[in-house]
């Protein structure tokens, strides 16, 4: 049975999601009215970020999938928007 983290944007324009716990593969979606907001992840905690390639992009949402572990994912959205990490 696979996990799911949530994250709404509610204020933040950029929001930092800790992974621990996150078993790989994982995938990363962000749900957002603009599909083109960024996703970052990051391997060394948080000191640098790198953009993934987008496995998935819609209208709505962006996918990413994560075969390897990463320590934090930085999303750029707006109030609404919705990060969900499957794992």
């Amino acid at each position: 049975m696979s996990k799911i983290k949530r994250t709404l944007i509610t204020g933040e324009t950029s929001v930092v999601i800790d992974c621990n716990g996150v078993k790989y593969p994982a995938s990363v979606t962000l749900k957002s009215s603009d599909a083109t907001r960024k996703i970052e992840f990051s391997t060394n905690d948080g000191l640098e970020y790198f953009t993934p390639q987008i496995d998935i992009t819609t209208a709505t949402m962006r996918v990413v999938a994560v075969n390897a572990p990463i320590t934090k994912i930085r999303v750029t959205g707006v109030v609404g928007d919705v990060l969900a990490v499957a794992y």
